[in-house]
């Protein structure tokens, strides 16, 4: 995520290196975007991105494509969630207007620059992940068994993250905030206590070259290089559709259905995937390129853009970044059959109510008392607990659904009562 925080001096007696009184940022554009619409898209970030999680960790559709769909699902999600304390606290009860409380300083910068940044950062290369495994599974299916299993997948997922994590520790710790008192920007009678900040020892000795240094190499890792590789991988893999397209027609003219389906359904999934790779870059590109601006603009170059121009870029580009998050659950729905077969199940309860009940030997749903249920028990009337329920047409109480099947195909049943409408 992209911060572009308030920098003024507080007056001549402070040293160069100290920064603010801290502001919010207060335009028109921040009190609606941070106020209302960041909050509702981070809320439906939450609820799909958690209905992903909850279909592929179904044990069906574990496989290390799914493993890492899972951990990008959580790191988008989390990257969404960090500054929603901040949007809730301050821009949607209108209290931006006042100078950053002391108190929240520290919390504010990690909130919406540290911690998002670094969950973003682990997105963007967990999706290099995917698309570079996915090259594998396409063009070099053998070296893909050896190498793209769950186990090197959750692997690898840890690296990303222990070194996106180690990338941006740096300036977690860059600036070092202290409380002041000053008069409010709300009420002139009134005092608040406001903080600055003064650059740490690391930074301050040249700050131009620190941030220089620290956007160079992060625009080129973190932005550029990952967008070059997802380009690549792309075009190979849509090049791999086309041919393995025209092997199908050709499959399907020597009639070898059942080879010519498993083609599609391995196309399909490879085509889902470039779409997503597709709707990720369209929201990365040009935040590459912003921050390659930005970095001719700390440079001693003619800057090529104002700092009101920066802040607004910057707050555009980071709503659409949010944007973009809850777009991959409607992705998998409308172009994988098998993760709606699952998402169905899930909705409609299928799988849950057959694990609970398909399993369960009972007896007929229609009895009153534990004696009938014994009788029926001794004739060998009964019938599947799921089938019972669906076609109980009253409250019926359940006495016995705790049911085991003997190797000899008798049933012994433990007295347990359970109201079903």
């Amino acid at each position: 995520m992209i911060q572009a925080p308030e920098n003024e001096t507080i007056d001549d007696s402070f040293d160069s290196h100290c920064i603010g009184p801290q502001i919010f940022e207060d335009s028109l554009l921040a009190q609606y975007i941070y106020g209302s619409f960041s909050p509702c898209i981070c809320i439906i970030t939450l609820v799909t991105n958690i209905l992903v999680c909850v279909v592929l960790c179904e044990k069906s559709m574990r496989s290390p494509t799914n493993v890492l769909l899972v951990a990008m699902a959580i790191s988008d999600t989390v990257t969404g969630l960090w500054p929603l304390p901040i949007y809730l606290a301050f821009y949607s009860t209108s209290r931006y207007n006042e100078y950053i409380p002391y108190e929240w300083c520290n919390t504010f910068f990690y909130l919406t620059d540290h911690l998002p940044t670094i969950f973003h950062t682990v997105s963007i290369w967990l999706t290099v992940c995917l698309a570079g495994q996915r090259y594998l599974f396409v063009c070099r299916p053998t070296v893909a068994k050896r190498f793209c299993t769950i186990n090197k997948t959750l692997k690898t997922i840890a690296v990303v993250y222990l070194l996106s994590l180690a990338f941006h520790s740096l300036r977690m710790a860059e600036i070092m905030y202290h409380p002041i008192e000053l008069s409010s920007r709300v009420d002139a009678d009134a005092n608040t206590t406001a903080c600055f900040g003064t650059f740490a020892s690391i930074v301050a000795f040249d700050v131009v070259t620190f941030y220089s240094v620290h956007y160079t190499v992060r625009t080129i890792l973190v932005n550029l290089v990952p967008c070059v590789l997802l380009v690549l991988f792309n075009v190979v893999l849509i090049h791999a559709m086309n041919q393995a397209a025209k092997r199908r027609s050709q499959l399907l003219k020597q009639n070898m259905r059942m080879e010519s389906k498993r083609l599609e359904e391995k196309n399909s999934t490879t085509m889902m995937l470039v779409v997503v790779v597709g709707i990720f870059l369209l929201v990365e590109i040009p935040l590459a390129i912003f921050l390659l601006i930005l970095v001719i603009n700390n440079s001693k170059l003619k800057p090529l853009i104002s700092d009101a121009s920066i802040e607004t870029i910057s707050l555009f580009l980071n709503f659409l970044i949010l944007l973009s998050y809850p777009l991959n659950f409607f992705i998998y729905c409308l172009m994988s059959r098998q993760f709606r077969k699952s998402f169905k199940k899930l909705v409609m309860c299928d799988s849950y109510c057959k694990k609970f009940f398909g399993s369960l030997n009972c007896v007929n749903c229609r009895r009153n008392s534990y004696r009938e249920t014994e009788q029926l028990k001794r004739n060998g009337s009964v019938k599947n607990a799921s089938e019972c329920y669906e076609t109980a047409t009253n409250v019926v109480e359940l006495k016995s659904i705790k049911c085991s099947e003997k190797p000899s195909g008798l049933l012994t049943i433990e007295q347990n009562s359970v109201d079903v409408v």
